[in-house]
């Protein structure tokens, strides 16, 4: 990345920094209570997290794009080479946390820092934190690459990155200085870059088959059934037997794959593009140790009139099909006009897989099928790939 593109990582991280601290200082009660802010549904636990990230992005440059479902109608699409676009899911799994929190009294930074919070939501949502908990989530896009994901957990305060600098995670507790007025201010880009606890990918499970995606409700587990992973098993076989979870988070389901991994796969089921958007920055810089595919296939499904698994012609990240041998793939450059003509583009949805490299089993089924295989090959990727061999 160059030195200005840098500087947008580091206002991403400065972002979800904020918001957290705007999360734990509410009061429980506050936190569960709905808020004019938002879609409906809505809860302060939402607006706080997302208004923070809004304002300080902002801040940093008054002309951004930031795509949100909450705000993103809003959002006019230039499609310029040049300009910056993020896309934020500010609070995934808020339901979750707000069933978390509903019974709970004082402020939510003093809750999540008590010895029993991690044991009791790993018991009540999941298992590990890290992988369960709650994530604001911020992905970047220039000149139609994917730039980085920048993820924090609201509970433990983990920030996790993907960017040309690699893989890796930071503590929230270590990212900022202190001047002498008492005021903290967050390090240098290049600090913080370097202080990377690298996370690594590419190894499976034992079962070949074991994985995570949302499936609750009758339109996602057709669409499940018709991505044709698992051709010629039963759906209640593969919703008993493969399936982990049901209602895993969105963004940070691409930590379930890191080594050890937790899943064999995972898998975007026609799920909006906030929810998986940031996997692919992953699968750019993670040297190939992750591969991706889109599926798309005849009887496709809708949600909310919003195809789910779209074909090339309507895919945002399918222009410029090639064959490789009779596999067809494509270097990812992703077509902002396609989203033009959505109300709200955060509502853009697709069905994607990503596996480990060493998942034979599966890249083989994606083959055969003829799945549209999601490379990098930009220059940024390429640097990345021989730094992590």
């Amino acid at each position: 990345m160059k030195g200005i593109e840098r500087q947008y990582l580091r206002e991403c991280i400065e972002a979800l920094g904020k918001a957290r601290a705007s999360l734990v200082r509410l009061s429980c009660e506050e936190a569960v209570s709905k808020s004019i802010y938002g879609k409906g549904d809505s809860l302060y636990l939402d607006a706080a997290p997302e208004l923070s990230i809004i304002e300080t992005l902002a801040e940093f440059d008054p002309h951004l794009q930031l795509i949100t479902e909450e705000i993103c109608s809003s959002v006019k699409l230039r499609d310029s080479e040049d300009e910056v676009v993020y896309f934020s899911d500010p609070m995934d799994r808020s339901k979750v946390l707000a069933q978390f929190l509903k019974d709970r009294t004082g402020i939510v930074g003093e809750v999540f820092a008590l010895k029993q919070t991690v044991s009791e939501w790993e018991e009540a949502n999941g298992g590990n934190v890290e992988l369960s908990g709650p994530y604001g989530s911020i992905t970047a896009i220039r000149h139609h690459s994917l730039l980085f994901n920048v993820m924090i957990n609201f509970i433990t305060g983990t920030i996790y990155v993907a960017s040309d600098a690699g893989l890796g995670r930071l503590s929230i507790t270590n990212i900022y200085e202190i001047d002498e007025a008492g005021v903290p201010h967050l390090k240098r880009t290049n600090h913080l870059l370097r202080h990377l606890e690298r996370i690594e990918f590419g190894h499976t499970m034992k079962d070949k088959k074991t994985f995570l995606t949302f499936c609750e409700g009758a339109k996602y587990e057709d669409n499940l059934i018709s991505s044709g992973i698992f051709d010629k098993v039963s759906k209640e076989t593969i919703l008993e037997q493969f399936l982990m979870q049901s209602n895993p988070g969105g963004p940070a389901r691409i930590l379930y794959l890191q080594t050890p991994p937790a899943c064999s796969f995972i898998l975007a089921n026609g799920e909006k593009i906030g929810e998986w958007l940031g996997w692919l920055a992953f699968v750019k810089y993670s040297g190939s140790t992750l591969r991706a595919f889109e599926i798309s296939f005849d009887k496709t499904w809708t949600r909310d009139q919003i195809l789910m698994a779209p074909g090339p012609a309507y895919s945002i990240l399918v222009n410029d099909l090639k064959d490789d041998m009779g596999k067809p793939f494509v270097n990812v450059r992703l077509n902002m006009s396609k989203l033009k003509f959505l109300e709200n583009p955060s509502r853009y949805r697709s069905t994607l897989l990503i596996c480990p490299e060493s998942n034979a089993d599966i890249i083989m089924k994606m083959r055969i099928q003829k799945r549209v295989e999601l490379r990098f090959d930009d220059k940024d990727s390429e640097q990345t790939q021989k730094g992590t061999k």
